[in-house]
């Protein structure tokens, strides 16, 4: 998953999208994190 996410940190994007986008990815490993439970 941290691959995932480094991936995302090192894109060229305005940054409200890169925002977006780890907010996005932050709520579904908190989804992930409860369904493994």
């Amino acid at each position: 998953m941290g691959g995932v996410w480094f991936t995302f940190q090192k894109r060229k994007i305005k940054p409200e999208r890169i925002y977006w986008e780890q907010l996005f990815y932050g709520i579904m490993l908190v989804f992930a994190e409860f369904s493994f439970h």
